[in-house]
């Protein structure tokens, strides 16, 4: 196991975890949030899952640094979660704004490109706030939205306008 798959029987071991691979400490609550509520319903999961072609470097670089630098330059899906033929991409932020909505347009499309003889994914954003505006955006887009607001912080209002 490399930290980044996970198997049904491996599961119990994810969520005694306080992290996730490549992810901050804040983002990694927020997805262990998720995890302790959803888990079940996957038979494995994938994190900092890598999709697009990514850039190439300039000039002339060791085959090594190439890929590297093409590698750190693609776009990473924060979770990508299996339910037998039912691939599920998932992000999580803070706030869930049109940044959020706009990067799992972006995870499907080049998901999509890498995969097309599979069914479009289902869309999960995960987030601690999120304003009516947001909410509408994301049900109009079929993307599921998931809060799960700090304890400590739930009084708080989520930002205006975004």
């Amino acid at each position: 196991m490399s930290g980044y798959d996970w198997t049904r029987d491996e599961f119990a071991r994810l969520l005694l975890q306080k992290w996730i691979p490549e992810r901050s400490d804040v983002e990694s609550a927020l997805i262990i949030d998720f995890l302790h509520a959803h888990l079940d319903e996957f038979d494995a999961i994938r994190f900092s899952v890598r999709v697009g072609q990514g850039a190439t470097p300039a000039g002339d670089v060791l085959p090594q640094v190439r890929a590297n630098f093409t590698r750190s330059t693609q776009k990473r899906i924060d979770v990508v979660g299996y339910q037998g033929r039912t691939v599920v991409l998932m992000e999580a932020k803070t706030h869930a704004s049109h940044e959020l909505l706009g990067q799992l347009l972006v995870d499907s499309h080049l998901w999509l490109e890498e995969h097309p003889d599979e069914p479009p994914p289902r869309l999960v954003a995960i987030a601690r706030t999120l304003n009516d505006d947001a909410q509408r955006a994301f049900a109009a887009n079929g993307i599921d939205l998931f809060v799960y607001p700090r304890l400590d912080t739930a009084a708080v209002p989520a930002p205006g306008g975004v």
